[in-house]
């Protein structure tokens, strides 16, 4: 096991070529200012035509219309993105491009919540009705947000405390209640400003019973939370200023029901968790010099998970998990223009994760320890580069990235056949891209993008043992080579008055593809089914998506969006497992700023009937094609808006093909669901 002085050496080094990247700034001497700037990216500025790539943003208002309450779950009907799902309220993961969670940076405010951590719903981590906007940046993205960006990133922006030129007092907040759950919500938020001072502080909280489909209710699908953000800030100078972050998230009573499993006869496990709880603190530093933008920030975030799992024969929890996920880090970026027409970004990004999870087998008292592994340290050292160039006719953007991910574990399954030798893997990777588009017109701009990625594996395929909220017992390999990959994407995009659209059509060829795969095998007396992770060999994924939005006066507006995907395991020679089928979402809307509001949506999903079954072992079964309804009706007056939103108008059962549980035996999505909702700021 690695101890604290051996990253003593690289940590030096990054520290010396941080303050290189920050002398560079002398060297600048005009001010170019990048709307929308973040601290590890270059933040999506939406389809404009000085970006070579398709990226969307989702803004506050479409969150509080859209219904649902996970960030991942608000990505479904949007073009290349959709959401998996464990069959309860609560967990949503993003799908970006059929690329799951594991190939997804996801961020809170441009730091990763998912630092290569285990099993579970990391995006419902963070809490919807304290975001500001999310942003996805679709495609492989190893150069821009380093190990595990070859579906993209997803960022969500937390509430933003911003400085005014007079004293400045404001409030605002929602409720909600749901029919499909009993459900009821609330989030209430205080912004207080002036020159100097900024300070925003939001508060949430949910209670969702277990929700009703067309075919019954879903025994234990609710759950509750609470979550609390804050951020101030504090200009020093005109030219310096200080930033402070908070972010509390808590849940509890979260089943899986996707989880629930037959062992044997007359026994059935479902995981579940009491309690869950993410929280961060993050310090950042703003300034200007000589005409480039320094920023440097220092984060720690905790996640805490307690996972169980009920068995209706022992009439107990016969597995129970606790572990907490420590992780800290820092960030360091100078931004600086040279010339009127070229933005050079270099930087710096270090963090380090530990975990020491605990795990016991209940079937007898006292329990038997067993834990999934031990003192397992992980650590991400990156240094990039992006040259942003912007002439009359095109514009490029050239990034490059070095990472290094270092993993090690003292015991990997302590208290079954530990394992103390050869858990200890360091991967590297150069990834690079390099994307243009050309501004022909308003209306026609055509782009490219070529680029390299690279996925280091994570904690759960490195070291864990034991059972997941998947219904199996995974064997991870301390040794799993990295995923590299390859892509090209051309498309193009356009606006007018009237009309705006992306077309895009991508190919992506991963090596070394991660996957866990079902052995067939079960552990001896629990009878839990085994899935060993494993590389496959080379996958292919290849898609087109289309989105359009056309004015149609009056303050109203249609939209349209458009998935194709298909993957194939080129090693087995079959249909890459876990691959969402084609779908198609229309929509109608009217958005005044006063007065009634209306949209409908109808989202239109295929048939998926390209499934693997060598590699899956009969668990992934096909799914039938479906149509889903959604309407809404809402007043605004002053700085308020009541509305009533009917989900799921025709009462469809159906589930996702993404929705963990037995293979046709999954559970089915929410009947048919009548929201009533306010919202309104002082």
């Amino acid at each position: 096991m690695k101890q604290h002085r051996k990253i003593l050496g690289p940590g030096l080094l990054f520290l010396i070529l941080a303050l290189v990247t920050a002398s560079s700034a002398v060297m600048a001497e005009e001010v170019l200012v990048l709307p929308g700037m973040t601290v590890t990216t270059e933040a999506p500025e939406g389809n404009d035509f000085k970006t070579p790539s398709s990226k969307t943003t989702i803004g506050r208002e479409e969150m509080d219309t859209s219904g649902v309450t996970s960030p991942g779950d608000l990505l479904r009907g949007k073009a290349g993105l959709t959401a998996t799902s464990d069959g309860g309220s609560w967990g949503g993961n993003p799908v970006v491009r059929s690329f799951t969670k594991e190939r997804v940076v996801l961020m809170s405010d441009g730091i990763r919540v998912n630092a290569l951590q285990p099993f579970g719903a990391i995006a419902s981590l963070v809490d919807m009705a304290l975001i500001e906007r999310i942003e996805i940046d679709k495609g492989v993205k190893s150069a821009i947000y380093g190990s595990g960006a070859l579906g993209g990133a997803m960022n969500m922006v937390s509430l933003q405390a911003r400085h005014s030129p007079q004293i400045k007092f404001n409030a605002a907040g929602s409720t909600s209640s749901r029919s499909v759950n009993h459900g009821k919500d609330a989030m209430l938020r205080i912004d207080a400003s002036c020159p100097t001072h900024a300070m925003v502080i939001g508060w949430s909280g949910r209670d969702y019973g277990d929700y009703d489909t067309p075919e019954g209710e879903i025994e234990n699908s609710g759950f509750k939370s609470r979550a609390v953000s804050g951020q101030y800030r504090l200009r020093l100078f005109d030219n310096l200023s200080l930033k402070l972050n908070f972010q509390d998230y808590n849940v509890k009573d979260v089943w899986y029901p996707g989880s629930r499993r037959e062992m044997f006869t007359g026994n059935t496990t479902v995981m579940h968790s009491p309690e869950q709880e993410r929280r961060l603190y993050d310090l950042g530093l703003e300034a200007e010099i000589f005409g480039a933008d320094l920023k440097f920030r220092v984060y720690r975030q905790n996640i805490n998970r307690t996972i169980l799992a009920d068995s209706s024969m022992w009439g107990h929890d016969i597995v129970i998990a606790d572990v907490d996920f420590r992780s800290k880090g820092f960030i360091t970026e100078v931004v600086v223009p040279l010339g009127e027409t070229q933005i050079l970004t270099l930087g710096v990004d270090y963090w380090h994760m530990l975990a020491n999870p605990a795990r016991w087998i209940a079937f007898n008292d006292p329990p038997l320890r067993a834990d999934p592994f031990k003192d397992s340290e992980m650590d991400s050292y990156s240094v990039y580069v992006r040259d942003k160039i912007i002439t009359d006719s095109w514009a490029w953007l050239l990034a490059a990235r070095y990472d290094r991910v270092d993993g090690d574990a003292a015991e990997v399954g302590v208290g079954l056949h530990p394992k103390t030798t050869g858990n200890e893997r360091s991967d590297y990777a150069i990834s690079w891209s390099l994307g243009g588009i050309y501004n022909a017109s308003d209306l026609i701009n055509p782009y490219f993008s070529l680029a390299t990625g690279f996925r280091a594996a994570d904690m759960r395929e490195r070291y864990e043992q034991g059972p997941r909220g998947d219904g199996f017992w995974i064997m991870g390999d301390p040794q799993v080579a990295p995923e590299r990959s390859k892509s090209i994407e051309i498309g193009l995009k356009g606006a007018t008055d009237s009309l705006s659209y992306t077309l895009s059509a991508h190919y992506t060829r991963v090596q070394d593809y991660i996957a866990g795969r079902p052995t067939g095998g079960h552990i001896v007396l629990i009878g839990i089914p085994i899935k060993a992770t494993e590389n496959i060999g080379e996958v292919d994924i290849l898609g087109a998506e289309c989105e359009l939005e056309l004015y149609l006066g009056n303050d109203w507006f249609s939209t349209a969006a458009l998935t194709l995907q298909r993957g194939e395991n080129r090693a087995d020679d079959e249909p890459l497992v876990q691959m969402p089928p084609h779908e198609v979402s229309l929509g109608v809307e009217r958005r005044p700023e006063l007065g009634w509001t209306f949209d409908a949506r109808l989202r239109a999903v295929a048939a998926q009937n390209r499934v693997a079954t060598y590699f899956a072992n009969g668990t992934e079964d096909t799914t039938p094609g479906y149509m889903t309804v959604d309407t809404a009706v809402g007043y605004r007056f002053g700085q308020h808006e009541f509305r009533l939103a009917v989900t799921n108008l025709l009462d469809k059962a159906y589930h996702e093909h993404l929705t963990e549980g037995v293979s046709g035996e999954e559970p089915l999505m929410p009947g048919r669901n009548i929201i009533l909702s306010w919202r309104g700021s002082f």
